[in-house]
């Protein structure tokens, strides 16, 4: 993981739009949040069909990271 966050660093923002997206469904990650805790700030996670319980854990986690949210 430490590879991909120093490539997303050395990435310029465009327009406010985060460097680095972490994708979740239930299919292939039905529980981000320990993926999500180790993106840098500024980073969004796009989460898909996720459980109620895991969506407000994760949204919680996002604002102590300071990380976008899309559901």
């Amino acid at each position: 993981m430490r590879t991909l966050e120093a490539a997303a660093r050395r990435l310029k923002p465009r327009d406010g739009l985060p460097r680095l997206y972490l994708f979740s469904d239930p299919v292939r990650l039905a529980d981000p949040r320990a993926a999500a805790g180790r993106l840098p700030p500024g980073a969004a996670v796009v989460a898909r069909g996720l459980a109620p319980a895991v969506l407000r854990g994760l949204a919680a986690l996002g604002r102590r990271r300071r990380l976008l949210l899309l559901v």
